[in-house]
């Protein structure tokens, strides 16, 4: 087709993406693991993992997204043994282990 370039397989199209894919999920667990060395509620980790990324968030919906996202890095975590949410009276804290 014009103006699309030549066609690959997927298997190279799965060899072009899975590199820089795996180098930003590696680069977003840092980020959240970092954000661990101290204890905090689910609001600061996103906040401290949003600096440490450099990311601007431009609405509510960017920052709920972006919330849930540092979220799944935490659970992921937590099911390796990393991390641990325990509640502070009614607050969630997060921790490291």
């Amino acid at each position: 087709m014009p103006a699309h370039g030549t066609l690959v397989s997927s298997a190279e199209l799965a060899s072009a993406l899975a590199q820089p894919n795996m180098q930003a999920i590696q680069s977003a667990r840092a980020a959240v693991e970092q954000a661990l060395r101290a204890p905090g509620t689910p609001e600061q980790m996103v906040a401290r993992t949003r600096e440490q990324l450099g990311h601007k968030l431009a609405g509510i919906p960017q920052y709920y997204l972006f919330g849930s996202t540092v979220a799944a890095y935490l659970a992921w975590l937590e099911a390796e043994g990393l991390a641990v949410l325990e509640f502070a009276g009614d607050t969630p804290i997060w921790r490291s282990r």
